[in-house]
């Protein structure tokens, strides 16, 4: 079954197509669904969580792929980025909020080309990113997103994400396997009990315990040492309003805290952001962690080709990567290979 034929049988959801890291083929795999979205007569909307990266490549000073879009295609991108690709593109309506490259515009494209896209990078705004998209007549909407970029966003209001993976996610395909792993198995994480998502404030952290009640703001994470968490040893319950980060993961599981009894809160699968190999010790210390929205993730794509010259033969790339994939389908778009 083919990446779109996927896509079609979930029902063309609201799909995020995020990056575990910088050059993992997430344009190309854009450009494959926006083109086998056309072949269909599915109309797609476009939008992107911040800007959708570089022109050229910082590192190899080549030319990065654009996004390819057909006529008719829907977008939502900065007032300044409109004329910026070769697709003719003609602005629909504002929308009333602002990025560094000017107000975001609701915009059709009247011919086929390149578009540069720069979306909010705000959850609510991406929100109506989408919700506008599809008012104007988007039978589909695709963000571009990052797991690496700070907004967060796309997968959890999305609802369904494609992971793109590859070469340049480390410096070899072990490691690339085992970071892909990682992430693959986050998005399984469970839901959160309805008692502990209630108490989600965006911004600071909750810590419930026999003998602890307290509501502290995220930004003391950020030098959140085991000291600070044994004043906390009876914790079992913390609900982080950001992210969960590799200091504060390191922290909790150097305190005398009974992991065993302790279970993590977060918003979503991106907000995630210790290292796969800390989380996995924290889960096999008895701890858990659990998410307030989840993300369908529909499928993982293979870039077996590094900027770095960390090139991969594609077969055992693509192979390696199935098979830490647990059961989630993977293709490589430009090989042409499929979980069949």
């Amino acid at each position: 079954m083919s990446l779109w034929k996927l896509y079609e049988k979930h029902g063309l959801p609201n799909l995020a197509v995020t990056g575990l890291a910088k050059n993992t083929g997430k344009t190309v795999t854009l450009n494959y669904l926006i083109s086998a979205a056309a072949k269909n007569t599915v109309r797609v909307g476009l939008t992107s969580v911040g800007r959708d990266g570089e022109t050229w490549d910082l590192l190899t000073k080549k030319r990065k792929p654009l996004i390819q879009v057909a006529a008719g295609t829907l977008l939502s991108t900065a007032e300044n980025t409109l004329s910026a690709g070769t697709a003719a593109v003609v602005p629909l309506a504002r929308m009333g909020f602002y990025t560094p490259l000017g107000e975001v515009i609701l915009a059709r494209a009247t011919s086929s080309g390149t578009v540069v896209l720069a979306g909010p990078s705000k959850v609510k705004q991406i929100d109506m990113v989408i919700n506008a998209l599809k008012q104007a007549g988007a039978d589909m909407v695709m963000v571009d997103g990052a797991l690496d970029r700070q907004s967060f966003a796309a997968p959890h209001i999305t609802g369904a994400s494609v992971l793109a993976t590859g070469a340049s996610v480390a410096s070899t395909l072990d490691k690339v396997a085992a970071i892909t792993h990682n992430r693959i198995r986050q998005f399984s994480f469970a839901l959160a009990p309805t008692s502990a998502a209630q108490l989600y404030i965006p911004g600071k952290v909750a810590l419930k315990g026999t003998a602890t009640d307290e509501i502290i703001p995220s930004f003391r994470m950020l030098a959140a040492g085991p000291s600070f968490w044994r004043k906390y040893n009876d914790v079992s319950l913390a609900i982080f309003g950001g992210a969960l980060t590799q200091f504060a993961l390191q922290g909790i599981m150097s305190s005398a805290i009974d992991l065993q009894r302790l279970m993590i809160v977060v918003k979503d699968v991106t907000r995630l952001m210790a290292e796969g190999e800390s989380i996995n010790r924290f889960i096999a210390a008895g701890g858990s962690i659990k998410v307030i929205k989840k993300a369908d993730l529909l499928a993982v794509t293979v870039n077996p080709i590094s900027p770095a010259g960390r090139n991969i033969d594609p077969v055992e790339c693509f192979n390696k990567i199935k098979e830490v994939a647990e059961g989630i389908p993977v293709f490589d778009l430009v090989a042409g290979l499929g979980s069949n």
